[in-house]
């Protein structure tokens, strides 16, 4: 996924570039789903149950992937 950006990396260890992803990663699904939950809000007066199940299993999935 990072393959571009080797290039402009390559001052950077791999542990570095890790974390980089990884933070990139954790505010871009965040902010998928937080603004998904927000047009719920804002359109409905109500959150969606698969808006929030799905946001619920991609929790889920960061937990495990953590732990294993």
């Amino acid at each position: 996924a990072m393959d571009p950006f080797i290039p402009y990396l390559g001052f950077s260890s791999e542990a570095q570039i890790d974390r980089v992803w990884w933070r990139f990663f954790i505010v871009s699904w965040n902010g998928f789903f937080l603004s998904l939950l927000g047009y719920d809000w804002i359109t409905e007066r109500r959150l969606h149950p698969v808006s929030i199940a799905g946001y619920l299993i991609l929790i889920g999935i960061w937990i495990f992937v953590a732990i294993f």
